[in-house]
C-alpha cells in the first residue's frame, strides 16, 4: 500500500482549478444569464442604497447596519465592488457567486485532502460538492452571497488549523483567526466553528486539556461577540417560536438534509410547513427520533473511529445554528423546515464521512491500485447525473416566475410563492393574472404585504375606494407597514383629508425612518397646515434621504422664503434649480415672484 497523499504540486493545483472551472460553466453556466428574483435580491442588492458603490459612507452603513435580520458587512462590501464595476446588471453578481462555488470546491479538497490524505477521494469530494443540486440555490441566487462567502473563509479557517496543528507555526494560527473573522462578517452561522476545532484536536490525536480551550479564547470571543450581534437581529422573530419549534423542525431539517442529500430531486426555494408543530405529529417525532438515534450513534462511535465523530461534528455544528431560522415572513408567522443552501456546509461533512468510509473499504480489501475501476465509474455517472440536476435547477431560477411557479407546483399551499408570483405579473403589466394570484395567497393566509399588492393593483386600475380597503386591511394586519401607511396616507390626502393622512404620513416616517415620500408628503400637509417650521424639519428629512429632489429643495425655498429666511430659500432654490431648471416652486423664489 502506498504511503498516504499529503503533496499536491502547483502545477496539479492549477489543473484542478481548470477542470472544476470547466465543470463548473457547463452545469451552472446557464444562471450566468439569470435576472435578479423577488426574492431578497431586491432588500440586498437592487433596491438597497448600502451596496451601491464602496464609497466611506455605505462600507460605514455596511458596518452599522442588519439585512435587516443578518449581520452581513463583509458580504454587503462584495455587492458595492460588484456594482462598482457592473452597476445592477446581474451578469457579474452570478458571476462572483460561481467563483466562490468553484474557490470552496477547491477548499473542500484541501480539507479533505488533508484528513482523508488521498488526492483521488479529495477530488471525489470537491466533484460531489460542486455539482450537487442542493447547492444550486447557493450559487444560482445573487442574495446567497453571503452563504457562499462565509463558507469560503470558513473553509479557510478549518484547513490553516490543521496545517498550524502539524507544523506548530503560529502564523497558520493567526490566519485560521483571521479568517474565521472574516467568515463571520459574512454570516454568523459559522459561529460554532470553535468547537469543531476541538474536534480537530481529538481527530488529530491531541489528549484533552483545558489548554485545548484556552488555545481557542479568540474564537470563541468572536463567537460570542457576534453571537450578541446577531441576537439584535433576531429579535422580531425569536418571541414567536417556542424552543420546541426549534427542536421539532430542526429534527424535520437534519432528516430533509439527509433526504436530499442522498436523492437531490423535487427541489424548491420555499418548504413551507403549515402543519400543527406539535409532539403529536408522527413525521415531526419520527425526524426528532432520527435525529437523536444519530447523535447516540456518533458519540458512541468516538470509542472506535474519530473520523466519524469528526464528520458527524461538520455536519451538526454547522446546521444547528440554522435551526432559529424556521420562521419568516409577515410578522415571523410562517414556518420553513429547511432551505437548501443550509445544506451547504453540513454537507462536507457527509462527503467526508463517505471518503473515509471508502479510503476504509480499500484499505480492507487491499485495492488502492483498483480506483479506476471501483469508484471511477460510479463517480463519473453520480457526477453526471447531479450536473444534469444542478442544472435544470438552474433554469427553475431562471426568473421570479419560474422560481416559484416551481415551489407551487411542489407545494401549492404556499402563500408567498403567489404573492411573488403576482409581483412579477404585476411587473410585466398583467394585472388581472397578478390580482388572482395575490387572491390566492390571501385565500391561503391573509397577509398585509398581499393586501397591500391588491391595493397596488386597484390603484393601478384607478379604483380609489377598493386600494383605500385593500391598504386599511394590510395595515390591520401589520400596523407598521410603512408603504400601507403611505398609500393611504397619498388617496386621503387627495381627499383633502389632512388630519387623517398627516397621521398615516406620521406612522409610515416612524415605521420606515428611510422612507423619503414620507417625510416629503408630511412637508406639503404641514405647509397646508400653517406649520412652517414642521413643514421645514420634514423637508430637510426627506433631502438628507434624497439629496437630488428637485421638488423637496423648491418646496423647502419656498417656506423658508414665505417665513423671511432669504439666505437659506435663495441657497435652497439654488439646489434645486441646479437639478431641475424648470422647479417652479424655486423659480419663483428665485425671481421673487413667490406670493406671501
Amino acid at each position: 500500500m502506498p504511503p498516504p497523499d499529503r503533496d499536491f504540486s502547483l502545477r496539479a493545483w492549477f489543473l484542478l482549478a481548470i477542470a472544476l472551472t470547466g465543470i463548473a460553466l457547463l452545469v451552472y453556466g446557464v444562471s450566468l444569464r439569470n435576472s435578479f428574483v423577488d426574492f431578497d435580491d431586491g432588500v440586498l442588492i437592487f433596491k438597497n442604497p448600502i451596496v451601491q458603490g464602496p464609497t466611506p459612507t455605505n462600507v460605514a452603513k455596511a458596518f452599522t447596519s442588519y439585512d435587516p435580520e443578518l449581520y452581513i458587512p463583509l458580504t454587503f462590501v462584495s455587492y458595492q465592488f460588484d456594482y462598482l464595476i457592473a452597476g445592477l446588471h446581474p451578469f457579474l453578481y452570478h458571476a462572483h457567486n460561481l467563483a466562490l462555488h468553484i474557490a470552496n470546491a477547491l477548499l473542500v479538497f484541501w480539507l479533505a485532502l488533508l484528513l482523508v490524505r488521498r488526492k483521488d477521494l479529495a477530488i471525489l469530494c470537491a466533484l460531489l460538492f460542486l455539482v450537487h443540486p442542493l447547492n444550486t440555490e447557493a450559487v444560482a441566487w445573487a442574495a446567497a452571497r453571503k452563504d457562499l462567502q462565509s463558507a469560503f473563509f470558513f473553509l479557510f479557517a478549518l484547513a490553516t488549523y490543521i496545517v498550524f496543528l502539524r507544523s506548530e507555526k503560529r502564523l497558520w494560527h493567526w490566519l485560521s483567526i483571521a479568517t474565521f473573522l472574516l467568515a463571520l462578517l459574512s454570516k454568523v452561522t459559522v459561529i460554532l466553528l470553535p468547537f469543531l476545532l476541538l474536534a480537530l484536536d481529538e481527530f488529530e490525536g491531541r489528549p484533552w486539556r483545558w489548554k485545548l480551550v484556552w488555545e481557542k479564547a479568540l474564537y470563541f470571543l468572536l463567537s460570542l461577540l457576534f453571537g450578541i450581534i446577531a441576537y439584535g437581529g433576531k429579535t422580531a422573530a425569536i418571541g414567536n417560536a417556542t424552543i420546541l419549534d426549534y427542536i421539532l423542525l430542526g429534527g424535520k431539517s437534519v432528516l430533509f438534509t439527509l433526504e436530499k442529500f442522498l436523492l437531490p430531486m423535487h427541489l424548491s426555494v420555499l418548504y413551507p410547513y403549515t402543519a400543527p408543530i406539535t409532539l403529536a405529529s408522527p413525521h415531526l417525532l419520527f425526524s426528532l427520533f432520527v435525529m437523536i438515534a444519530l447523535l447516540v450513534i456518533v458519540i458512541v462511535s468516538r470509542r472506535w473511529t474519530r473520523a466519524m465523530f469528526l464528520c458527524a461534528c461538520i455536519f451538526f455544528l454547522t446546521i444547528a445554528p440554522t435551526f432559529g431560522n424556521v420562521n419568516r415572513g409577515d410578522g415571523f408567522l410562517d414556518f420553513y423546515f429547511a432551505f437548501d443552501r443550509y445544506a451547504y456546509l453540513p454537507m462536507i461533512g457527509l462527503l467526508l464521512l463517505i471518503a473515509f468510509a471508502a479510503k476504509f473499504l480499500l484499505e480492507q480489501r487491499n485495492e488502492w491500485r483498483m480506483f479506476p475501476l471501483s469508484l471511477t465509474i460510479p463517480t463519473m455517472i453520480i457526477t453526471t447525473i447531479f450536473g444534469v440536476l444542478a442544472f435544470r435547477q438552474s433554469l427553475v431560477w431562471a426568473k421570479t416566475e419560474t422560481l416559484f411557479r416551481n415551489a407551487l407546483a411542489l407545494y401549492p399551499n404556499s402563500h408567498l410563492a403567489h404573492n411573488n408570483v403576482g409581483n412579477y405579473l404585476r411587473d410585466e403589466g398583467n394585472a388581472d393574472g397578478a390580482l388572482a394570484e395575490y387572491k390566492a395567497s390571501i385565500a391561503i393566509r391573509p397577509t398585509a404585504r398581499a393586501w397591500y399588492n391588491v391595493g397596488l393593483i386597484d390603484l393601478d386600475k384607478n379604483l380609489l375606494p377598493a386600494a383605500k380597503k385593500a391598504f386599511a386591511q394590510a395595515l390591520a394586519l401589520d400596523p407598521h407597514h410603512a408603504r400601507a401607511h403611505l398609500n393611504l396616507g397619498t388617496l386621503l390626502s387627495a381627499e383633502n383629508n389632512i388630519d387623517e393622512a398627516t397621521t398615516h404620513f406620521e406612522a409610515a416616517a416612524t415605521s420606515d425612518p428611510t422612507l423619503e415620500a414620507a417625510f416629503f408628503n408630511l412637508g406639503i400637509l404641514y405647509a397646508k397646515k400653517g406649520d412652517p417650521q414642521s413643514a421645514i424639519t420634514a423637508f430637510q428629512q426627506a433631502l438628507i434621504l434624497d439629496p437630488h429632489d428637485a421638488e423637496a429643495w423648491g418646496r423647502l425655498a419656498q417656506i423658508q422664503n414665505q417665513i423671511g429666511e432669504k439666505s437659506d430659500a435663495q441657497e435652497s432654490a439654488r439646489r434645486a434649480l441646479a437639478i431641475n431648471p424648470k422647479e417652479e416652486h424655486a423659480l419663483n423664489v428665485a425671481t421673487g415672484e413667490e406670493r406671501r
